[in-house]
């Protein structure tokens, strides 16, 4: 008597939507004969809006041969790659109606093959919220999302806001996924900063820290904070720092710091080359130095216009890239040793 199943590695499976999958359908006990069979599905997955191969039907429904002498033959399904946002959808397979004219033949019970499952995992965004033009939270976001211990997501836009120089935004976590409409936290007036570009970090105490690449005193960049208040949030940023060129401009990367609370970043140029700098600002029992110590000065040999971000080591030595300079003028990847003891 032979028993027809799914072979063990095909009797449950996870695939991306436009990805596919081939399961294959043994039997054991013989090979005399050619062997006949049908496989249904069920699920929440549906023919052709979810998947599709040569079937007929809203549910798949499909007949096949293990020819004679042979142990197994291959069915494969592919998946749709729909534009819709989803839950994963699930294709439960059942193996019936098998029938052999030399020898007898059953369908393995479910536990032991007898049926498969497939799970489609979606690959679709979900847009959370769609920025208009002239929306008070701005327009052009750039940096990436920071999240508080509540799930809040914070973000800033680099243009836009009240008066056009950019802003400071709050999605809000709510019981059922995320506002729909962002709130603006901070909009930047030009002398408090302009155009943020990178995006904000959080103290343990929710505060917000982020850059502006231009604006400030001098107009070529500032690092502010936003306090975080029993009510919510500071509506003004405390300016922390005002770049001067000599010491930096530009910053356009996201800040980062180390777990005694001082804040690093780079700037894309000024410094003594004019090619940009990175770094420190202090942390100390009042707040924050006023004024940045410069790290590094690029000079082209050494790397010129950092924009991406910094990373910090359990040592806290720094890393980071420059978009040039170098021995090929290419670009570098560079360390900062921490030599304090």
């Amino acid at each position: 008597m032979q028993t027809v199943r799914f072979e063990i590695d095909s009797r449950s499976a996870q695939v991306v939507e436009r990805g596919g999958i081939t399961l294959t359908v043994e039997r054991i006990g013989g090979v005399l004969g050619d062997l006949s069979f049908r496989v249904f599905t069920d699920g929440t997955a549906r023919h052709l809006e979810d998947f599709w191969g040569p079937f007929v039907g809203t549910q798949w429904s499909s007949f096949g041969t293990i020819p004679a002498g042979q142990s197994s033959v291959s069915v494969s399904i592919v998946m749709v790659d729909d534009i819709r946002s989803e839950a994963p959808d699930s294709i439960h397979l059942r193996i019936s109606d098998v029938v052999n004219s030399v020898d007898q033949a059953v369908v393995a019970p479910s536990s032991e093959g007898g049926s498969a499952n497939i799970v489609i995992l979606d690959n679709d965004l979900e847009t959370l919220v769609d920025l208009p033009g002239g929306s008070p939270a701005g327009k052009l976001p750039e940096g990436i999302l920071a999240a508080d211990s509540d799930g809040n997501l914070f973000g800033t836009t680099s243009e836009g806001g009240a008066y056009g120089f950019g802003a400071v935004f709050k999605i809000e976590k709510t019981a059922s996924g995320y506002a729909t409409s962002p709130t603006t936290l901070v909009s930047f007036n030009g002398g408090n900063g302009a155009n943020p570009i990178g995006g904000l970090i959080l103290d343990a105490e929710g505060n917000l820290f982020g850059t502006t690449a231009a604006g400030g005193a001098h107009g070529v960049g500032t690092v502010f904070e936003i306090a975080k208040t029993a009510n919510g949030y500071a509506s003004m940023p405390s300016t922390l720092v005002t770049f001067d060129g000599i010491n930096g401009s530009a910053p356009r990367g996201t800040l980062i710091a180390d777990v005694a609370g001082n804040l690093f970043g780079t700037t894309t140029t000024g410094g003594t080359y004019g090619l940009g700098t990175v770094f420190e600002i202090a942390k100390t029992v009042n707040g924050y130095a006023s004024t940045p110590t410069t790290l590094v000065h690029f000079d082209g040999s050494n790397g010129a216009k950092p924009y991406a971000d910094l990373t910090v080591d359990g040592a806290g030595n720094l890393f980071g890239t420059t978009s040039g300079g170098g021995t090929y003028g290419f670009g570098t990847v560079f360390e900062i040793a921490n030599t304090a003891t």
